[in-house]
């Protein structure tokens, strides 16, 4: 009875999504509306699940790179000066967040009297003549007495960085490029991190520029010791 009931209101309402309907000790493949489901518990008292598409609809869409703001893409192509994104996805959207952030991301190239090493880091600040890179204190501190400071752009252009200033304490570091108008990276508020939140790591470990790997928050507000301050470590990576 509880079959012949589901199917004609399978065939008379038509079908919104595939569910199997649970009652009476029984599993019923048939796809129904959800409504018509509350409707015959009420009237028979025996419950069913019915199983809902939770999936997000997908935009496609683009970005401005330095003004930030969006547009809409009927066909998933932007044009130059503009990233392309996907807007409704469920989670970290790994793939948009990679084709946003990556032109801000650079790889550092330091070479110096003690030893040489790599690192990354993010353009922050941009004018028509300069932009501003930050970046950790150890991944520069070999160069602060003499040497020499690379960096590798998103496009593959390789510019020398001047340091304008640096925290040893915080590990942190600005570099300056002689590179106007670039895509500069947007901050985010750290106070609103939860544990367990969904992130983006962006990087050149071991000097492979262009990395990227997705994790989650493992820990807020833990202090992270980088060494004695001053102290010029000939092999290291970020």
């Amino acid at each position: 009875m509880n079959k012949l009931i589901a199917s004609i209101l399978f065939f008379v309402m038509g079908a919104a999504s595939a569910a199997d309907i649970t009652g009476a000790g029984a599993t019923f493949p048939y796809p129904i509306y959800s409504k018509w489901a509350e409707a015959y518990k009420a009237s028979t008292g025996i419950g069913f699940a019915v199983a809902q598409n939770s999936q997000v609809p997908i935009v496609k869409a683009c970005v401005d790179n330095k003004t930030s703001a969006l547009f809409a893409s009927s066909n998933g192509n932007c044009p130059k000066g503009r990233t392309a994104i996907d807007i409704g996805s469920t989670g970290a959207n790994v793939k948009s967040i990679a084709q946003l952030v990556s032109p801000s991301v650079v790889s550092i190239s330091v070479t110096a009297t003690l030893g040489g090493g790599t690192g990354s880091g993010s353009i922050y600040q941009t004018n028509s003549n300069n932009s501003y890179i930050l970046t950790n204190n150890h991944v520069i501190e070999g160069a602060v007495s003499g040497g020499t400071i690379n960096v590798e752009l998103n496009n593959g252009d390789v510019v020398p960085a001047t340091i304008v200033g640096r925290d040893p304490a915080y590990d942190l570091a600005v570099l300056q490029i002689k590179r106007g108008n670039m895509p500069a990276i947007n901050f985010g508020d750290s106070t609103g991190l939860s544990i367990g939140d969904p992130v983006v790591a962006f990087g050149s470990p071991l000097g492979l520029s262009g990395t990227v790997t997705s994790g989650i928050v493992s820990a807020i507000n833990r202090p992270v010791t980088i060494g004695q301050p001053g102290v010029f470590r000939g092999e290291f990576y970020k």
